[in-house]
């Protein structure tokens, strides 16, 4: 192989999405609805390359121009339950907008020995704006693309003839335009923008071997994570009488401002720990492994109210497997969540109060798998 490897390549996506979504909202008995047709497309050229330097020194180069352009013809109403009379002249503001990016991305690498790189990387990302279906305001129709500026730097490296693994690396995120979603009431799924948003963090992957049949790992991210200037951030209905008194929320707007708050869905702490023992009999593998997952506390909404938040929590797995020599099955019996932890993976407040979706229970698997 030279010196010089590459990718080119044409992107190109066409879609039409007709929808038709409905909800009735209790007690007035009214349905509030949406039929919007939409129309995208989205074209890009790209192309990356990495050029040796050295035999262990390696710089990287690539970019992609994107142009994508969207439209949207709306029909948003609301009408009697009982009657399926229209209250009202529905909104019917028809709207499109164009996306242009440039987004490169640069990147080098070091073999220092040959069980241990060192690697830096920058690279720009790009996601389109669009519109909210439910939108009953030109102002409220639609949002702005978001952009991102990735930077990671880190190690890779084996130890111990290979029975020790470790793996580190620090990232730095900055967006600009970072969408938001909120569901503000039933049938209303609304997406802004936050002026921008900073992520920095690092990662630590462990897999270590002290003797061939173990395997231990894992796996640990600090986080952190928070919102730049954003004094829109919408309320939804049934947290508004958590904000009504906090300085924070304009009533006048009926904005809340979210700067510095953090981002949601976004722990301080996430870990994952995992030891497996493979038991290897004359003609096939026994394995046992058990898992123990861990995140720190998480808000689902941008105002941080603590209603709409889940506290850190843990969860345990355990697995048992089997596979005879030669054989292209495999046979695993795994249970999740084996305290029966008490979790909440999402929580939203669109009606009077607010709601959450619960994690999974206990679960016990049986599965058998094939390799063709």
């Amino acid at each position: 192989m030279g010196a010089f490897q590459g990718v080119a390549g044409l992107y190109y996506l066409t879609e039409r999405i007709v929808s038709a979504i409905s909800t009735i909202i209790p007690p007035a008995h009214i349905a509030r609805g949406t039929d919007p047709t939409v129309n995208d497309e989205s074209k890009a050229i790209y192309a990356q390359g990495t050029y040796a330097i050295t035999e262990r020194f390696h710089a990287t180069l690539g970019a992609r121009e994107t142009h994508e352009s969207k439209d949207i013809a709306p029909y948003s109403y609301t009408k009697s339950a009982a009657t399926s009379a229209i209250l009202g002249p529905p909104f019917t503001s028809q709207a499109s907008a164009t996306y242009n990016a440039f987004t490169p991305k640069f990147g080098l690498d070091y073999q220092v020995i040959d069980n241990a790189m060192l690697f830096a990387s920058a690279t720009k990302g790009f996601k389109s704006g669009g519109f909210n279906y439910s939108a009953r305001t030109v102002a409220a129709q639609s949002f702005g693309p978001e952009q991102i500026w990735s930077y990671e730097a880190g190690a890779k490296t084996d130890w111990f003839d290979k029975r020790l693994r470790v793996n580190l690396t620090g990232f730095l995120y900055h967006y600009s335009g970072l969408q938001v979603q909120s569901l503000l009431s039933p049938g209303n799924i609304y997406i802004g923008n936050a002026n921008s948003a900073r992520v920095k963090g690092l990662e630590l992957e462990t897999i270590a071997k002290p003797i061939a049949e173990l395997a231990l790992s894992t796996n640990v991210s600090l986080l952190n994570a928070a919102y730049g200037p954003f004094p829109n951030a919408s309320v939804a209905a049934g947290i508004l009488p958590f904000v009504l008194s906090d300085p924070r929320y304009n009533p006048k707007t009926t904005f809340f401002n979210a700067t510095s708050n953090r981002l949601t869905d976004a722990p301080h702490v996430s870990a994952l720990e995992a030891a497996q023992y493979d038991h290897r009999l004359a003609n096939a593998l026994i394995y046992g492994r058990i898992e123990y997952s861990y995140q720190s506390k998480t808000y689902f909404d941008p105002t941080n109210v603590a209603v709409l938040s889940q506290g850190g929590y843990g969860l345990w797995n355990a697995a048992v497997g089997y596979q005879s020599a030669g054989s292209p099955w495999k046979f695993q019996a795994l249970v999740k969540n084996l305290t029966n932890k008490q979790y909440l993976i999402t929580a939203a407040a669109p009606g009077s109060i607010p709601t959450g979706d619960a994690g999974p229970p206990r679960t016990v698997w049986v599965t058998a798998a094939r390799q063709w």
